[in-house]
């Protein structure tokens, strides 16, 4: 038995002294530090300078998931040992909202400052972005504060919002090569056996970093997957018309062979004729 009834309650978080589970490999090689990510070279630059002499602003981290919006957003919370608000995927609401900027308003642990986070900004309800617009201008900011926001795509949040936000694109698509790299050490760390198709993984992945860690957590369970190129072989083309062109011709050839028979027949039946 792994756990005992006693030492467990029930509706009590499970905890083992006596085993550690492992761990994803999302979770395991997830970027710690700013430094740490593959790629983003701009929101690395942009977000170390900002962790050096931080100050109350608001972000907006987008790009295709799986390019660490935000596990960005939570380094740079470590990195300046700032308070963390956390709302979750489609959780932003007007009351959700009011409740987080209050608790702003007080002083943040650690002296610093707050980091409020919010997940697919581009799904918060429509009032929750109306009700942004008077907390991110100047009369309304709270103290201390830095909201960070992700998402997939712009295309869902208001201009107005959007003004008030200072964007930086995240993407991996030119640096397949990088994470190819990744996993390919990943997989020796990991003591990995065989040989997988690691630029297959990343490109089946179209660069989401998360998906091609989840493929190569497969493969380290299941063994690497086989991939078998297809073959495609040529229909011959010519032959088929080679073909005819000689039957035409050996047609053409009994033909002619007849007629100059048929012909030499009458000839000399006329000679006896006569």
């Amino acid at each position: 038995m792994l756990f005992s009834a006693a030492s467990q309650p029930s509706g009590a978080p499970v905890k083992s002294n006596s085993f550690n589970f492992p761990e994803a490999l999302a979770e395991k090689y997830r970027p710690k530090k700013i430094s740490e990510f593959i790629g983003v070279t701009r929101a690395k630059k942009a977000l170390a300078k900002l962790a050096a002499a931080p100050y109350p602003s608001s972000w907006l981290f987008y790009g295709p998931p799986g390019t660490g919006k935000t596990s960005m957003a939570l380094a740079f919370a470590a990195a300046i040992n700032g308070e963390i608000h956390h709302v979750p995927s489609q959780k932003c609401n007007v009351e959700e909202l009011d409740k987080v900027v209050k608790q702003c308003w007080y002083a943040p642990h650690g002296g610093t400052l707050h980091v409020v986070i919010v997940d697919e900004a581009d799904k918060m309800s429509f009032p929750a972005q109306l009700a942004f617009l008077s907390k991110l201008d100047a009369t309304g900011f709270p103290p201390a504060t830095i909201f960070i926001f992700t998402c997939n795509s712009t295309s869902g949040l208001e201009p107005r919002f959007l003004s008030r936000t200072r964007q930086i694109e995240f993407s991996l698509a030119d640096f397949a090569a990088d994470i190819e790299a990744f996993l390919r050490k990943i997989w020796k760390l990991e003591k990995g056996e065989g040989k997988p198709n690691f630029a297959r993984i990343v490109a089946s992945s179209q660069n989401n970093l998360r998906d091609a860690l989840m493929k190569l957590e497969t493969d380290l369970l299941a063994g690497p997957e086989e991939y078998k190129e297809e073959v495609k072989v040529a229909k011959p083309v010519l032959a088929p018309v080679l073909v005819k062109r000689v039957h035409r011709r050996e047609t053409c050839s009994v033909g002619r062979a007849a007629a100059l028979k048929a012909w030499e027949t009458r000839r000399a039946n006329a000679r006896k004729a006569a």
